[in-house]
């Protein structure tokens, strides 16, 4: 039972830093910030594939999973987390926006390949497209609610609220800007 379990983990990380990724490209942020919250989808993806470890009988020879590329989506679904977990990194350090569209198309690969993990004909409720859909719906879900919450803590917990300025009335406040 256990072993399932970290393939749920694996599964709603993995979506979360693809969504992560996606929401930064998508956003236009070249900033600090972007280059923080890539770091912590990093992280979050480097959990996900530590995660999935626990799947395998024997983690120490993991490494024959991803032999097969050519005909099996489960060795493709590690070579694109993989591949996803490069482009980051390569972002965080070069911080070019090509590598940041890269990065956030990798992730939406990843997910499709999670998807095709999937999509299998004896389980007739996941053997259709939908199965893709819902993945990276939760996905941009996921990414987006870490993404409000990594930006109100960045805000120092605010909650995007004004400042109001000493020896002002707070009920006659109106921020301009």
């Amino acid at each position: 039972m256990l072993e399932y379990c970290s393939l749920v983990v694996f599964t709603i990380l993995g979506q979360s830093a693809a969504g992560l990724m996606l929401l930064i490209a998508l956003s236009r942020r070249e900033t600090t910030s972007a280059v923080r919250i890539t770091r912590i989808a990093a992280i979050i993806l480097i959990a996900a594939a530590l995660a999935s470890l626990a799947h395998l009988s024997d983690p120490l020879v993991s490494y024959y999973t991803i032999t097969n590329a050519g005909t099996s989506w489960l060795s493709r679904e590690i070579l694109f987390c993989g591949l996803f977990g490069a482009s980051m990194l390569l972002w965080i350090f070069v911080r070019r926006r090509p590598l940041l569209w890269l990065s956030g198309a990798l992730g939406v690969a990843f997910v499709y390949v999670m998807s095709r993990v999937y999509t299998i004909p004896t389980e007739p409720a996941w053997n259709s497209p939908f199965t893709f859909w819902n993945f990276l719906s939760t996905s941009v879900l996921l990414g987006g609610s870490l993404l409000l919450v990594l930006d109100e803590l960045a805000a120092g917990g605010r909650g995007g609220r004004w400042r109001v300025p000493s020896g002002v009335d707070p009920a006659t406040y109106v921020p301009v800007g």
